[in-house]
């Protein structure tokens, strides 16, 4: 069975993003992930255990809010803190 993924390492971020500064580092370590994650050995466990090991990225919250998007909608303003509310909308069945 599946874990569960916790947002409660989010809480500790802005609820702007951080500075493009800021999210490079993090970006480019969680692209790395992703890359040995498409050269095979890694479960779904593997991934989220990697992903959530990585620092969150760092800033002074001066970046744009942050906006979760799905293919075909419209991106969606969100606070890191708290937003399990747009999650359940985007991963709605309905």
């Amino acid at each position: 069975m599946g874990r569960t993924v916790s947002t409660g390492r989010l809480s500790s971020l802005h609820p702007r993003c951080p500075s493009p500064e800021g999210l490079d580092a993090w970006g480019d370590a969680a692209a790395a992930v992703l890359v040995a994650v498409g050269q095979g050995g890694i479960d779904p466990d593997g991934l989220l255990d990697r992903l959530e090991d990585l620092p969150p990225p760092m800033g002074d919250g001066q970046g744009p809010m942050m906006q979760l998007w799905q293919a075909g909608g419209a991106p969606q303003p969100c606070d890191a803190a708290d937003c399990d509310a747009v999650l359940q909308t985007l991963f709605s069945c309905s």
